[in-house]
């Protein structure tokens, strides 16, 4: 699943089918696209809300320059299996293989590949670009870097710890969950980057194995294991490398009582005292109410009254310096 336009738009990929949302995935819709019955879709990419590429495993890929409205395919020359891709622009980007670790790269928007690295032994795990031609491709083992726009790959001779699953909302700003040591033995390890290459780890006291990252903003992931957890995670526990804090300790909690009738209690909590912004959107996205909300440091409370509203979902959104954190309520009278 991926989302464009700020989170209004989205694309999630069954085997051999995609479905689009306008909605903020509140309701989804069959997408027209050229697919088989033998067709197995891997991975989306969007470079931005207009160009973006779909994966194939069995070596096509699916493009669109016009958000997702129609999709071209071409066909990929590739001897790998294949397991993701990422692109720089438009025009140049990489897919990666899973049997060995194997790199594809296309300067014409994926329309002709050439391969540009293999090792026999390990596999890839994804890649990022931390400038116009540096970069970097996670694999089993250890880090290989380019210099030149992945022309040519170095390998990395320090210990890498095994990256587990990594997601970047920028080309700075990432986190990445990382086994520490040997697999079941040493315990979770996540990582977080702010110049793109370098990480500042912690070791957690959980021991899983793989999942899938997503960022949420600049200081906020979310790791969903293969072991049925969900794991938030902030940065407040890491010192930024570039000497940045960000805003810390700033969360909101879920409404209670709900559902409710007719007020509820909203709490949160912020770094410092301020000012506080509450804005709440019926499912359409029509903004109801908005109100200013002076806090203080630690927990808050607010009394929201629903008085005026009719019965139904509300979606709440809180802002507090540059942040914003969401949830949903239920109204029934």
């Amino acid at each position: 699943m991926t989302f464009i336009e700020g989170g209004a738009k989205g694309f999630l990929h069954a085997r051999n089918k995609i479905m689009g949302s306008t909605d903020y995935g509140e309701s989804w819709f069959d997408v027209a696209a050229p697919l088989n019955s033998n067709d197995n879709l891997l991975k989306f990419f969007f470079v931005d809300d207009q160009y973006g590429y779909v994966l194939g495993s069995n070596k096509f890929i699916l493009k669109t320059t016009d958000g997702g409205t129609t999709w071209t395919r071409n066909a990929i020359t590739a001897t790998s299996n294949l397991e993701g891709l990422y692109f720089i622009n438009n025009d140049v980007g990489f897919i990666y293989g899973s049997s060995g670790v194997s790199i594809y790269k296309t300067s014409d928007g994926g329309l002709t590949w050439v391969h540009k690295y293999y090792e026999a032994s390990g596999y890839s795990k994804g890649f990022h670009f931390y400038s116009p031609n540096e970069g970097v491709c996670f694999t089993s083992s250890s880090d290989l870097y380019t210099t030149n726009q992945g022309e040519t790959w170095t390998g990395s001779t320090s210990y890498v710890p095994r990256i587990l699953a990594m997601d970047h909302i920028d080309n700075l700003n990432g986190f990445a969950s990382m086994i520490h040591g040997q697999t079941n033995i040493h315990p979770l390890m996540i990582g977080v980057t702010r110049n793109g290459k370098d990480w500042t780890t912690k070791v957690l006291p959980l021991q899983i194995t793989g999942g899938m990252m997503r960022m949420a903003d600049n200081g906020t992931a979310y790791l969903f294991a293969s072991d049925d957890i969900i794991i938030k995670l902030t940065d407040s526990a890491f010192t930024s490398i570039g000497g940045k804090r960000a805003l810390r300790d700033f969360t909101l909690v879920q409404n209670y009582p709900n559902p409710f009738n007719p007020t509820t209690n909203i709490e949160f909590r912020t770094p410092i005292a301020g000012e506080a912004r509450l804005i709440v959107y019926d499912i359409t996205g029509r903004q109801l109410r908005s109100e200013i909300i002076q806090t203080m440091a630690g927990k808050n409370s607010f009394r929201f009254d629903g008085n005026g509203l009719q019965s139904g979902v509300y979606l709440y959104v809180l802002e507090f310096g540059g942040k914003r954190e969401y949830s949903k309520m239920i109204l029934l009278k």
